[in-house]
């Protein structure tokens, strides 16, 4: 297998000023003991599985990250007796499918097939959050390393094993890791704040649609009842298309395009694919400014509701819909409407549950929802637009952060 240790570099582009000199070069297989998880067959029988024991799933390494507590799959005592049971702070790469990924183990858990653990490090010669760190460089060499055939890719012990890096001595990787530690607690950190403000602004919601909370008006008195519509009501509806790709000047313009594959935000406002006015007239449509846009026909409907306002005139495609506000409604009230109401719409979605899924637009113009006084519509889409804003803003930072650790990693490993 190929990896860093067959450059001629042999120190990193950037290091803390104290030290210098060539780092050591070892296999990793010389520095502790790979090996491989273990799965109780058959799979599912009551005998080896839903029992006590934690069993480590990929999931839960991407719902996780560095530290993780399995909680999706489990064994009984029997079945940890057939699998691989580790010690909680054990190093583990997931080795089949998305390969490559390493994680400690917050738990004791059970390891199966899919995952490598690296034991027995020999601490007085390489750091264990240091190692962790250094592994999570090499992950696109684990990837050409390992076997792409059919469904699978998979990573071998052996492979593993013969893997050749470089590190330094020990006070150097302490120094590094504490350093890059430090940086994974802000990432953690900033998680956690964007989760808890999700959270809350999913409490505030409920209770504002609900009425639990009311504003009032600038003397202090209660706004006028809210009045039951329907969404046909409120909203004019119209359809896009696509025009034909064959014809390169229809696609050579400067308008946005908005299909499933941009719908991802709330507001939009451009999209990678742009065409021409002759475009929208060959089989397109506008939406205006302060129209909302939302995703009738697709995959994504099995997990979500795209659903968002144009900030420009854009166009669109025959998956989505526009809908513009009529009278005195708020297109920013309406928003917060749908996204509170995201799972309700969400069970009305129709399909196979293989291809795209679909929303009725009949029954979604047929939808009730409880209307309050235009000025009481503008303080609640004020009030829940500026959490979604300090939600972006915690993103941004996270986003920021983990760009900001990509770059030390490549820089401050050979």
């Amino acid at each position: 297998m190929t990896s860093k240790a067959v450059k001629d570099k042999l120190v990193p582009d950037r290091r803390f000023p104290e030290f210098e000199g060539a780092w050591i070069v070892d296999r990793i297989d010389d520095v502790g003991r790979v090996i491989r998880g273990a799965s109780p067959r058959p799979k599912g029988d009551p005998r080896f599985y839903n029992g006590p024991v934690p069993r480590l799933m990929v999931q839960d390494v991407t719902r996780d990250g560095k530290w993780v507590t399995p909680s999706i799959d489990s064994l009984t005592e029997e079945g940890a007796k057939l699998s691989r049971l580790c010690p909680a702070g054990t190093l583990t790469i997931v080795c089949s499918g998305t390969v490559g990924i390493v994680s400690f183990l917050a738990v004791d858990a059970c390891i199966h097939d899919g995952f490598l653990v690296v034991v027995d490090i020999t601490e007085d010669k390489i750091r264990k959050d240091f190692l962790y760190h250094l592994l999570s460089t090499l992950r696109d060499q684990f990837e050409k390393g390992a076997t792409h055939g059919g469904v699978f890719t998979n990573l071998t012990t052996n492979g593993v094993k013969e893997f050749t890096f470089l590190f330094p001595p020990i006070p150097e990787q302490r120094k590094i890791a504490d350093f890059l530690t430090a940086v994974d607690e802000k990432i953690e950190q900033l998680t956690r704040k964007h989760a808890l403000l999700e959270d809350y602004k999913k409490g505030v919601m409920q209770q504002i649609f609900t009425q639990a909370i009311r504003f009032k008006d600038d003397h202090g008195n209660h706004f006028p009842d809210w009045e039951e519509k329907k969404l046909g009501e409120l909203t004019s509806w119209a359809s896009g298309g696509t025009p034909s790709k064959d014809e390169a000047f229809f696609w050579e313009g400067d308008i946005p395009w908005m299909s499933a594959a941009t719908m991802h935000e709330r507001y939009y406002s451009d999209s990678p694919l742009k065409i021409t006015e002759e475009g929208v007239k060959s089989g397109s449509k506008m939406a205006i400014k302060g129209t909302l846009l939302l995703l009738v026909r697709g995959s994504m409907l099995w997990n979500r509701i795209p659903v968002g306002i144009t900030t420009r005139d854009v166009a669109f495609n025959q998956d989505v819909k526009a809908l513009a506000p009529k009278n005195n409604i708020s297109a920013e009230f309406l928003l917060q409407w749908f996204i509170a109401s995201e799972n309700i719409l969400l069970h009305k979605v129709v399909g196979t549950g293989i291809g795209a899924g679909k929303l009725d637009t009949d029954e979604m113009k047929r939808l009730a929802l409880l209307l309050p006084h235009p000025e009481e519509q503008a303080e609640i889409a004020n009030f829940l637009s500026a959490i979604d804003r300090k939600i972006e803003r915690v993103a941004t930072q996270i986003t920021e952060t983990q760009t900001f650790k990509r770059g030390l990693l490549q820089q401050m490993f050979v």
